[in-house]
């Protein structure tokens, strides 16, 4: 988020000469953004929650990794911050337009089942797509989920 601050746009890697001096991060591309996304809507940073959540669009195409998508639910749908529906509904179209595919894998399903156990609010937000979209995925211009 300082990155964000200070230059008006942020990296998911450290910038040239400090890759070698921080740790490597362990969380995903997803939920970097979709925490990214919640710091910029709980310091009403408008323009950050836009890059975030265009980012995360932008990591459900290829090569999508359904497990890192799914981690990222609990950052979108357990915020009590979260006062931008954008991202929960982008989610919910990424749910139904690409990770449905992907829950013949039994590790996809388990963790599948889990997020769903856990938020009813984000079964609830694709299920509600599912019954009021056409089945197409659709464009807004800037990716093909809102």
């Amino acid at each position: 988020m300082l990155d964000y601050l200070y230059t008006g746009d942020y990296s998911e890697s450290p910038s040239d000469g400090l890759q070698d001096k921080l740790p490597k991060s362990t969380i995903s591309g997803f939920r970097f953004h979709a925490q990214l996304f919640t710091s910029g809507d709980k310091f009403c940073i408008p323009l950050l929650c836009e890059i975030a959540k265009t980012r995360y669009c932008d990591k459900a195409k290829s090569p999508f990794n359904p497990s890192e998508y799914l981690d990222s639910i609990p950052d979108i749908f357990f915020s009590p911050l979260n006062h931008n529906d954008n991202l929960k509904k982008m989610a919910a179209h990424i749910m139904r337009d690409t990770v449905g595919s992907h829950l013949t894998s039994p590790l996809v399903c388990s963790k599948y089942d889990d997020v769903a156990a856990q938020s009813s609010s984000f079964v609830k937000e694709t299920l509600d797509i599912c019954l009021t979209s056409n089945l197409v995925a659709w464009n807004c211009g800037t990716c093909e989920y809102v």
